[in-house]
């Protein structure tokens, strides 16, 4: 009896799709690239971005848009110019969902930021 039931059992394993399937795969997330605060008002962000300093993207501010500093919620008017930042864009990608700032990084020979 014992040896019919674990038979069953071994059966009921060995033909479960789930027993088949490959371990499943991670997704794969790219990180957003950081960008410098090139200025900030009430209602939108703009970043500079690209090495030369010359470009510019601007994101709206709403009262849904997630903002934090080194991890702790901040209002949209603590965010300054200088910052260092990752934005998630909504879909419609102009309006920010979340912005993750940084503080700006200071400058090694001068001992200030910016």
């Amino acid at each position: 009896m014992k040896t019919s039931f674990l038979w069953a059992l071994l059966l009921v394993f060995a033909f479960s799709p789930d027993s088949w399937a490959a371990p499943k795969k991670k997704k794969h997330v790219e990180p957003t690239p950081e960008h410098k605060v090139y200025a900030v008002n009430g209602a939108s962000i703009t970043l500079t971005i690209g090495t030369s300093g010359e470009q510019h993207q601007t994101f709206k501010i709403t009262s849904d848009t997630k903002v934090s500093l080194d991890g702790v919620p901040i209002p949209a008017h603590d965010l300054r110019a200088g910052m260092v930042v990752r934005i998630t864009a909504g879909g419609d990608k102009t309006t920010a969902e979340s912005i993750e700032a940084k503080d700006a990084p200071r400058h090694p020979a001068k001992r200030r930021v910016g």
